[in-house]
């Protein structure tokens, strides 16, 4: 989880923060990623702006676009919620984002040979979920909740106030009903949802319902409103 109170309407304070995150369920990081997929981890290089670029052979692939070689990025430090990585070692890998993949020490990426359960589901029922276009709706098992996000930081009454760029994607400045914005990037949670998608206009997020998710697309609206 990446949300920060709103202290300045563009500014991302980073340092001082440390990594707290709520370990996700498999549904959850199934219905959260874009890219899926195990591989032996082969070189590893600093990338600017504080991260790690992290190249994977590829040996098998459960969701995402790219070839039989993919190059993610990670925060350089675990107080930033990056993931140690190691060379010529094998992991399975759950990333977010479009062209730029991120993982996070707050994914179910681990060890392949930890991995024996997600590689299972993914293998007999959970790859042909993840195998399904992220923003096409999701039946099936009831989604889980995080604790830790506020209520009022939810998709119903999000309200999209600013959007800006890093060289890595977009970032959304999003008002909740308690009058506090929070940072943004796909991946991230709210109460009821999860970000889905961030380009230079709207915000778009699954919420979920039930046992069933619909996607919600939000437009910006200059703050205040």
């Amino acid at each position: 989880m990446r949300f920060l109170a709103f202290l300045a309407l563009f500014s991302i304070a980073a340092a001082g923060y440390p990594c707290t995150c709520e370990y996700p369920s498999f549904t959850d990081q199934v219905a959260e990623a874009t890219a899926i997929f195990s591989g032996k981890m082969t070189e590893i290089e600093p990338a600017g702006n504080n991260q790690l670029g992290v190249q994977f052979e590829i040996i098998k692939k459960y969701r995402g676009s790219f070839n039989r070689n993919i190059r993610i990025k990670t925060a350089e430090t675990t107080e930033a919620c990056g993931y140690v990585f190691e060379v010529d070692q094998e992991y399975l890998v759950y990333a977010t984002g479009n062209e730029n993949f991120e993982v996070s020490l707050c994914s179910r990426t681990r060890l392949l040979k930890e991995a024996s359960d997600d590689l299972d589901k993914l293998e007999r029922g959970g790859a042909r979920e993840a195998d399904r276009d992220p923003f096409v709706e999701m039946k099936g098992e009831k989604f889980g909740r995080t604790a830790s996000v506020p209520k009022e930081l939810n998709v119903t009454n999000a309200v999209i106030v600013g959007i800006t760029k890093k060289s890595d994607g977009y970032i959304a400045l999003v008002r909740a009903t308690n009058n506090k914005v929070y940072f943004l990037q796909v991946g991230d949670k709210l109460h009821d949802g999860v970000v889905l998608r961030i380009d230079s206009k709207a915000v778009t997020f699954r919420q979920f319902k039930g046992y069933r998710s619909v996607l919600v697309k939000k437009e910006l609206r200059p703050f205040p409103d």
